[in-house]
């Protein structure tokens, strides 16, 4: 048996085990899926050996692809995307302040990418 094997074993396991620095830029709300999911994705075996991902390693015929991506509800992303989204509603909502800092950030961003002044 999986020593993970829900999503729930898995948010207690990353409670337990992550640092405030990590859970705190988890709950700042920045949408850096891609960092925490390959974290997560690749530390609990998502790809390999989870039971949550079982049925789509071992039915590729029952895959949902629509325009050649993969949106099966059990592929590691979107078992992923469920542990950051329970993960983030027991750590709680960022403060207004991380809102605020997050609103400056991206329109900082968002100034770069359309030409603006550099960060």
């Amino acid at each position: 048996m999986h020593p993970y094997p829900t999503i729930s074993a898995i948010v207690d396991c990353i409670l337990q085990t992550w640092s405030q620095e990590d859970l705190d830029f988890v709950k700042s709300g920045i949408q850096d899926f891609g960092q925490i999911g390959r974290h997560i994705r690749n530390d609990f075996g998502l790809w390999y050996d989870h039971p949550l991902t079982e049925k789509w390693r071992n039915n590729e015929a029952g895959r949902t692809i629509i325009d050649g991506i993969d949106h099966s509800s059990d592929h590691p992303d979107a078992v992923a995307a469920l542990v950051v989204e329970e993960l983030r509603k027991r750590i709680g909502e960022p403060s207004e302040e991380a809102r605020a800092d997050l609103e400056d950030l991206r329109k900082r961003v968002d100034a770069l990418l359309s030409g603006g002044p550099e960060l």
